[in-house]
């Protein structure tokens, strides 16, 4: 995974899946762009120890994204 890349965020709440694009990313932490170009919500996500999961919520709701 890098910058640029597009990657899919699933929401736990609602079952529901989207693509967003990698903003930043570091050892622990990733930032993912969502949403129509003029309307991007940025979305921090942190790593779950020992996996290929990141976990970060927004509105109340949890996303995560899992790595290959």
């Amino acid at each position: 995974m890098r910058i640029g890349d597009t990657i899919k965020v699933d929401c736990t709440d609602t079952g529901k899946s989207q693509d967003g694009t990698v903003h930043r990313l570091g050892v622990d932490y990733l930032e993912v762009l969502v949403g129509p170009e003029r309307q991007k919500i940025r979305i921090v996500m942190k790593k779950r120890p020992n996996t290929r999961l990141y976990v970060g919520n927004l509105a109340g709701m949890e996303f995560t994204v899992t790595t290959a």
